[in-house]
Formats: C-alpha cells, structure tokens, sequence
C-alpha cells in the first residue's frame, strides 16, 4: 500500500501480506502536502505534492527514494499502466507520457463538458480514494461552490492518444 500522508509530507510504504499485522516497509519525504492518490506503474509511484508532482523510485520499498519532480496538472489516477491527471479548479484531464518514467510529460489533454446546471466544477475529487473504476468508467463525486452542481460523473478512460474528448 503507498499511502501519502498530507500532514505531515510522507509518501508511506505499507507490507499487507498479513492484514491482521500490517507492517510499514518505508517512508519518504515528499516536501509538501499530499492529499490525492498514490498512482503505482512500474517501480514508480507517481504522487501530487503541493504544486508538484512526484516520481518516487519504489524499487526498494524499505528505502523509496524522490527521483523526479515536475509542475502538476492535477490529481493523479492511473488505469491500465497509464497516468492521468485531473484538473483541479478546471474541466480538464491529462494524460501523461512516460516515456521517460522519471520526467513524465502531458502528452494530450481534453476538457469534460460541463453539466448543466453548474458553470463550475472541479474534478479533482474523481482523482480521490472515494472515486472508484467501474470498467473502463471512474465513476465519483464532482462539486463546485454552494448552490451548484453536486453529483455523480462518470469519465470514460478507454483511452488512445490523442486523447480522445471525454463524453
């Protein structure tokens, strides 16, 4: 389990080989408050902190190391290998190339139309534990300010790049 702690600025490493005795591997520094998800692909965990995102080397759990540090584009998802981020205070989502594991690039990006009746909406929470993957769909919360839309999206991710829009 790779658990980013928001307070105090960990990306923290969990064995859950044995449930009943749940047993912390590690622990790096992450330099700024993480409070979306840890996205695994390879011997990578990729992680929002603060205005950054971060690529920690998990190869030696006992010992994660911070490899990379680019600007952010939102909070982290990843599905079938792939890392997107979605916008936080935008419509946005962006899929990134990994390419170069340790520099991950946004390679393309859509706007979500926006529902009527809002004329605002934040996606960031769709990144967020309490989203989940239907299928091919995250399906989660959206909210915008007081008095606006508040309800259920579903973003479809079978995805080919260019990014497709998201219906």
């Amino acid at each position: 389990l790779y658990l980013p702690s928001g307070e105090n600025r960990t990306l923290r490493i969990y064995d859950l080989a044995n449930l009943a005795a749940v047993v912390e591997r590690g622990a790096v520094s992450l330099g700024a408050e993480s409070f979306g998800t840890a996205v695994k692909i390879g011997a990578f965990v990729y992680v929002t902190a603060g205005a950054n995102l971060r690529v920690v080397d998990v190869s030696d759990p006992a010992h994660p190391a911070v490899v990379g540090t680019v600007p952010a584009n939102g909070y982290l998802k990843g599905r079938h290998g792939r890392l997107f981020a979605l916008g936080t205070g935008s419509l946005n989502v962006y899929a990134y190339s990994l390419a170069n594991p340790l520099n991950p690039v946004v390679e393309s990006s859509a706007a979500v139309p926006n529902p009527a009746p809002s004329t605002y909406l934040d996606l960031g929470p769709l990144a967020l534990p309490m989203a989940a993957w239907v299928g091919d769909y995250l399906v989660g919360m959206t909210y915008g300010s007081a008095g606006q839309y508040h309800g259920v999206r579903a973003l479809d991710f079978r995805v080919t790049l260019p990014l497709p829009p998201i219906p």
